[in-house]
């Protein structure tokens, strides 16, 4: 994928004790163009970073995003 078509959005999130769930705090309905976005993706990629300057990045499949929204919207 070429760098141009890249999107970057940032938000708030917080980690757990565990360190094994990642709680973000977006409203997607908020963010300029987020929604269409999230539902033509094909590939998300997150980068945590804490006070420490610690970060991780975790990527996920984004097959199915649209359904998993509206289905999400209208439960």
């Amino acid at each position: 994928r070429r760098s141009s078509d890249l999107k970057k959005y940032q938000s708030a999130a917080m980690v757990s004790k565990d360190h094994r769930s990642v709680y973000i705090f977006l409203n997607m309905a908020t963010k300029e163009g987020f929604v269409d976005d999230f539902h033509k993706s094909t590939k998300m990629i997150i980068r945590t970073g804490d006070i420490t300057c610690e970060s991780d990045t975790y990527e996920f499949n984004m097959s199915g995003s649209k359904s998993a929204h509206t289905f999400m919207l209208n439960d």
